[in-house]
């Protein structure tokens, strides 16, 4: 999993007055920490997100119309006119994102501290 790292550039008061074209050597050395867009969050692991891997549980299915099978089987997932449906991988990986991610129920929109218990 990737995971955004925050950085800081410290800023000296000679590299400041190189920027606007003034530089004054004798002045004290002011520094100032500018934080970068990137955050940091090492604490929380997000899972994978993976379109052969069961919504409900941790069983992974070596293809996507199998992985859809096995929860049908499983835990009765049903998805109306699957015929139709464009892109099925990118449903899947929807509802894995919602559930593992946002920690939100597909059936009642009820959210979780954490995706194992939304799992359940």
């Amino acid at each position: 999993p990737k995971v955004a790292t925050k950085r800081a550039h410290v800023v000296t008061a000679d590299e400041e007055a190189d920027e606007v074209g003034e530089n004054d050597s004798t002045e004290e050395t002011n520094a100032y920490v500018q934080d970068d867009i990137e955050t940091e969050d090492e604490d929380e692991e997000l899972p994978e997100i993976d379109p052969c891997q069961s919504l409900f549980d941790y069983h992974k299915s070596s293809t996507l119309e199998e992985n859809i099978q096995y929860m049908r089987q499983t835990y009765s997932f049903f998805i109306p006119d699957i015929e139709f449906i464009v892109d099925l991988e990118g449903l899947i990986g929807y509802c894995s994102e919602k559930i593992r991610l946002g920690r939100t129920c597909l059936y009642c929109q009820k959210m979780f501290a954490s995706h194992e218990g939304c799992m359940k």
